[in-house]
């Protein structure tokens, strides 16, 4: 597992402190993994994409200029 920190402002600390003190979550850090996985749920297209284009990109590196590349995979769709 990775440590992950950031600041919330005061009133999104409050509102996870509620969620955990009404038995929702165990803690705070289950309820903002759990807000993750709806966020990455709800972008897996967007995310599938990005992927499929890093793949792209790497299968194609090799000593080409990255603006070469981008025109490439642009003249491919």
């Amino acid at each position: 597992m990775s440590i992950v920190s950031t600041d919330i402002p005061k009133e999104m600390n409050e509102e996870l402190k509620l969620l955990v003190a009404a038995g929702l979550y165990k803690s705070k850090s289950e309820a903002l993994r759990d807000a993750i996985r709806d966020l990455a749920y709800k972008y897996r297209d967007e995310i599938r994409d990005v992927k499929e284009a890093r793949k792209r990109l790497d299968s194609k590196m090799g000593s080409k200029k990255l603006s070469g590349i981008l025109d490439e995979i642009r003249n491919e769709e």
